[in-house]
């Protein structure tokens, strides 16, 4: 199915240790044309999203990328905004909108809505939620290419291809509940070692063992992200062991790493 433009939702999901998603290229197909891509200016708390954002005026938009393409029908063309990328973190809810200002219903491909959200990337990070597709040549138009409808078209789903980049946070005491039990485990574990005095941990310093935590990915022993759910509420009962230890906080630092999520696409358009 096709439209002149989609306009869509994402969330960076709040369960795996992310300090940020960095997000710096959409991808669409179709006839194409002259292409705009917006985000809204204003975000929402993913807890209390309702869809409103799709609703803010025009007016509250920014655009951060212009420019003509040539049809694509079968490959995604890639509308890049690496100059201006858009940030989510853990938990918010941002609003996109790519149209097209050709005057054709063949511009860009969209989807009907198929459920309360529309796809997950496989590393659960980020999730496209439904929205509405345009039929209006001109950006936030109200009125279709036809003259004698609304523009607007409830219930759709992007159709393409989204890429970013996330930066990942590395253990220190302030982010431990964020990591997955396993991960916890090793932590408490490791410092168990080295209050016992017959353990050679016990002449290894709290900053070493601090650095050697700080410089494990999340995922090193084997935490996923179906765990991490189940592991939220096992901070509450470790924090006092952490407490008692009195592990000071080490300084924030990051890692980053690179994903592409492509949308399947089953439009048949």
């Amino acid at each position: 199915t096709f439209s002149s433009g989609i306009m869509f939702a994402l969330k960076c999901n709040d369960f795996l240790p992310i300090n940020s998603i960095v997000i710096h290229s959409l991808a669409v197909r179709g006839r194409l044309g002259p292409i705009t891509v917006w985000v809204c200016n204003r975000s929402s708390d993913a807890q209390s999203y309702d869809g409103s954002l799709l609703n803010t005026p025009a007016e509250e938009w920014t655009k951060i990328h212009e420019r003509t393409y040539r049809p694509s029908w079968r490959a995604y063309q890639a509308l890049d905004f690496q100059d201006t990328p858009v940030t989510l973190e853990p938990g918010q809810v941002k609003a996109f909108y790519i149209h097209s200002s050709l005057r054709s219903d063949e511009s860009i491909v969209y989807d009907n809505e198929r459920g309360i959200f529309s796809h997950q990337d496989k590393g659960e990070i980020l999730q496209i939620l439904p929205g509405r597709a345009h039929l209006s040549d001109i950006p936030f138009g109200n009125i279709n290419l036809w003259g004698w409808q609304g523009a607007w078209r409830l219930h759709r789903e992007f159709v393409g291809r989204i890429s970013f980049g996330a930066v990942y946070k590395l253990w220190n005491p302030q982010e431990h509940k964020k990591f997955g039990s396993k991960f916890q485990n090793l932590a408490l574990l490791l410092f168990a070692c080295q209050r016992r005095a017959e353990s050679p941990f016990s002449m290894v310093p709290d900053e070493v063992i601090f650095y050697i935590l700080n410089m494990c990915r999340w995922d090193w022993v084997n935490d996923c992200a179906s765990s991490m759910l189940k592991s939220r509420g096992l901070f509450k009962k470790q924090r006092g062991v952490m407490a008692k230890l009195q592990i000071p906080c080490l300084a924030d630092r990051e890692t980053w790493h690179q994903r592409d999520l492509c949308v399947i696409d089953s439009s048949g358009g």
